[in-house]
């Protein structure tokens, strides 16, 4: 037992050592595309926003989504996501609508940047997440486990581009199939404050197009604000918004 304790004291130590992290914040905002970096030893970082979605004429969503991460090593994090909804659904434009509310998506993760590239040659990293079933208001909880994992990369194209992937495979829980997704985005940095994308995600049978801006307050504190809708059916009202901030806590120098 002893032994057992000394050997879970030194990983401990290990992983709560001196603080390794990149010079400004680097956040999962905006866009729908994440980045494979973790944030850092010892850091831990808050993501939160608020977005509106309309899907059809007919039914709008309203979310707020907060996502918290932890560094444990400078290449490895944890994080947990929870996604507050209010659904706004008519069966006609001539009926009230039915309103559901609720956590309808709480998980927990990681995320592991397991190859670090240079310029052309892209960093790779992973994220796993399972969704916590118990944790989700009774209307919104699934029917099965729900993992999902991502395959990210991220690579500079200049001083001022950098291009991101993330190729997608997730279980709703709805059923026990899952479902392929990606992302791609193209980040362009105007100076060293303001930064702006275009984004294209989807699956194979349908496609989204998005974009938007963030600016940095400080190293540490990041706003954005982006937006989209859908490539294949533009006739349609389904569009959304968001906007939110991004700040992280640091170890003392």
């Amino acid at each position: 037992m002893k032994k057992i304790t000394l050997l879970v004291s030194c990983l401990l130590n290990v992983l709560i050592a001196q603080g390794q992290y990149n010079e400004t914040i680097r956040s999962g905002r905006p866009g729908r595309a994440i980045g494979p970096f973790a944030v850092g030893k010892q850091v831990i970082q808050v993501q939160t926003g608020y977005e509106f979605e309309s899907l059809n004429d007919l039914q709008e969503v309203h979310g707020q989504a907060t996502t918290i991460r932890v560094g444990l090593t400078e290449l490895f994090e944890v994080n947990t996501a929870f996604n507050w909804t209010l659904d706004k659904f008519k069966e006609r434009d001539t009926q009230p609508a039915t309103t559901t509310q609720g956590i309808d998506s709480w998980s927990i993760g990681f995320r592991y940047d397991f190859f670090q590239g240079e310029n052309l040659i892209p960093t790779i990293g992973i994220q796993t997440t399972l969704k916590m079933n118990h944790l989700v208001t009774e209307a919104y909880r699934a029917n099965f486990v729900a993992p999902r994992i991502l395959l990210i990369t991220n690579q500079r194209l200049s001083k001022k581009i950098g291009f991101t992937t993330n190729w997608e495979l997730n279980w709703s829980g709805i059923d026990g199939t899952p479902k392929e997704a990606y992302v791609v985005t193209l980040n362009y940095g105007i100076n060293k404050k303001l930064g702006v994308f275009i984004e294209n995600y989807g699956s194979f049978s349908q496609a989204y197009f998005d974009a938007g801006l963030s600016y940095l307050f400080t190293k540490h504190i990041q706003w954005d604000i982006f937006g989209g809708r859908s490539i294949f059916n533009p006739s349609t009202n389904e569009y959304f918004i968001s906007t939110g901030i991004s700040f992280r806590l640091v170890p003392a120098s």
